[in-house]
């Protein structure tokens, strides 16, 4: 009989401190968790926008003079992100680079970061090529962490453990022989939590304004077509793939009404929170 074994590991990846964990045969656990991270590690290297050599930072600097050639994972999200931008009618919108580049919440390096842009003015073709009808910056980061973790999740799958999950920094992902109990904690009082009732697999992603260092003022960078719009002070998403959980909190946060409409299309509850 295989030894069974239960562990844990993390790695400072995507801006947080991505943990998964996995339970089942000691080799698939080990395999499966260090395939995992990797995983993460690899989106992590494609789409920063804080990375240089990014292939997101590379689109920026160049894809509205040529086209450009990505990885099919970078090309999948920026097509998800595109498809929530169309079906959110803006409110959720990949080139809002260059307005948060503006407003001091991303990184400009001495460049002038565009005024403009549009999720309408950018291209992504059958191969992975990817073009901008306008200078504009993209930025994937209200959408590629779900889908890190879709992929973190996929690797555990494929190594054969009986239960595992991954957690990034409010969005997670798991899956599990039986079902367990699932909570949402508060986004902002870790003493509250909401029941979800017993689940064998699943995503979850949780979004509140906070206090952003940089800026020296209370509340986080949702801007919405160009421009700055005040949010709930706190939602989490419920959905059967991390990317859509991660995504739709942002159209949650901005405009709630929308996840009548949206939320079936992708198989997503919301849960707003209030700061009591």
């Amino acid at each position: 009989m295989k030894t069974a074994l239960k562990r844990a590991r993390a790695r400072p990846l995507l801006g947080t401190l991505v943990t998964v964990w996995a339970q089942g045969p000691a080799g698939c656990v080990r395999e499966g968790i260090s395939n995992a991270l990797d995983e993460v590690e690899g989106v992590h290297r494609r789409m920063s926008f804080f990375d240089p050599a990014s292939e997101v930072s590379l689109l920026n600097q160049r894809a509205h003079r040529e086209p450009v050639n990505v990885h099919r994972h970078t090309a999948r999200v920026l097509e998800a992100g595109l498809r929530l931008s169309h079906l959110s009618r803006g409110v959720f919108d990949v080139t809002v680079g260059g307005p948060l580049g503006r407003a001091g919440f991303l990184p400009t390096r001495g460049q002038l970061s565009p005024a403009g842009g549009s999720f309408s003015q950018v291209r992504v073709g059958a191969n992975g090529e990817v073009r901008f009808l306008k200078p504009l910056w993209i930025d994937l980061g209200g959408i590629a962490k779900g889908y890190a973790v879709d992929l973190a999740l996929a690797a555990l799958r494929r190594a054969g453990v009986h239960s595992g999950g991954v957690n990034a920094g409010g969005d997670m992902a798991f899956f599990s022989d039986r079902a367990q109990p699932v909570w949402v904690r508060h986004p902002t009082r870790v003493d509250r939590f909401i029941p979800l009732g017993p689940r064998k697999s699943g995503a979850l992603a949780t979004s509140a304004p906070s206090y952003h260092a940089r800026a020296g003022k209370r509340g986080v960078p949702y801007f919405s077509k160009g421009r700055r719009v005040s949010a709930r002070s706190g939602v989490t998403v419920s959905a059967p793939r991390a990317l859509w959980a991660d995504g739709l909190t942002k159209v949650a946060l901005m405009a709630p009404n929308m996840m009548d409409r949206l939320g079936p299309l992708f198989g997503a509850r919301a849960f707003f929170w209030d700061n009591g």
